[in-house]
């Protein structure tokens, strides 16, 4: 497999591998930076497959400054002759019409993917107005190999208590409260802020911790007691690890990703962990609601066996060991 960064004019030579990941990626696996659609093109003569991640690569809006990433996330450097998948990909909205030209641009190409799957279940909805038939499949934090993040927290070096509950904080503001819900269970919190979050200028009523790895971030998670979060990966990973949590959304509206957490919740029926504030948790008795487990993790089974086979079928892989299917009709091959 080969990463291929967003496309951008300003970019450099060859992406670093992410500061945040003490695992670093290979050299040989990163594709060296490409600052225009003709040079990401190029790549067409080196792969098989080109497929797109998670996350919100489909909310335009977010690029602004630099429409080229969007369009990159929409695969529009694909030659038609190659094989092209969406995984698990977000518009970060409930409803999506195409207005501006990078917008009306960035869905023809994803018209032209051959395999989209969607992380949530608005996607499916916004994918049959543009006439694209789309799964809707679990993130990919959720279908991820345990072995793969028993080797992340291997490299992990944060020092953590022996019994606490984890607060993972992507956005200060008094929708998460630590100390209420410490009080509330009689459990001390460990309170990890998010890269965003600047903790010279942050202003809280408890302590912020920088995890500053990846790897860090998910043993803190793994080893806790508790989650508190207004965080859609560290909610899904208290799913996969078998953490009781509670998510918050504060300010946050349905453009602005409210969305996602109730899709995931869905899933497990789960939904009653989801509040505006943890004193809206606490006053509802959240914090005091059992989850059964073995439940949930029997669904999540199903859920990867579905995803991870709509991902296979997707990347046309020959499971009997011959390697990839041969190239389609229409390949310079």
């Amino acid at each position: 497999p080969a990463m291929i960064e967003a496309r951008s004019k300003e970019g450099g030579v060859v992406p670093m591998s992410p500061k945040r990941l003490m695992n670093a990626y290979p050299i040989h696996s990163i594709i060296p930076w490409a600052h225009s659609k003709d040079e990401q093109a190029e790549v067409n003569h080196r792969v098989f497959t080109l497929m797109v991640g998670s996350d919100q690569v489909w909310n335009a809006r977010l690029f602004d400054d630099d429409p080229d990433i969007a369009l990159s996330y929409a695969l529009d450097f694909a030659a038609g002759w190659r094989n092209t998948v969406a995984y698990a990909s977000s518009f970060g909205k409930t409803e999506f019409v195409p207005e501006t030209d990078v917008e009306k641009e960035e869905a023809e190409a994803i018209r032209r993917i051959r395999h989209v799957s969607v992380r949530e279940k608005a996607g499916v909805e916004i994918c049959k107005g543009l006439g694209i038939e789309a799964e809707h499949v679990l993130d990919p934090m959720m279908v991820c190999d345990m072995r793969h993040y028993r080797r992340l927290m291997d490299a992990a070096d944060i020092p953590l208590p022996e019994r606490y509950g984890l607060c993972f904080v992507r956005h200060i503001g008094e929708h998460i409260d630590p100390n209420a819900l410490s009080e509330g269970i009689d459990m001390p919190f460990l309170s990890v802020n998010s890269p965003g979050i600047d903790l010279n200028t942050a202003e809280t009523s408890y302590p912020l911790t920088n995890a500053r790895t990846v790897e860090n971030w998910v043993k803190s998670i793994y080893c806790s007691s508790y989650v508190l979060t207004d965080s859609f990966h560290a909610t899904a990973l208290s799913i996969v690890f078998g953490k009781p949590f509670i998510a918050v959304y504060g300010a946050m509206g349905e453009e602005s990703g409210v969305d996602r957490f109730r899709s995931l919740l869905e899933l497990f029926g789960l939904e009653d962990r989801l509040y505006p504030t943890t004193a809206d948790a606490m006053a509802d008795g959240a914090h005091t609601r059992q989850i059964d487990f073995n439940k949930v993790h029997k669904r999540l089974e199903e859920l990867r066996e579905r995803s991870l086979s709509w991902l296979e079928d997707a990347l046309e892989i020959d499971v009997g060991g011959q390697g990839p299917r041969p190239a389609t009709e229409g390949s310079p091959s």
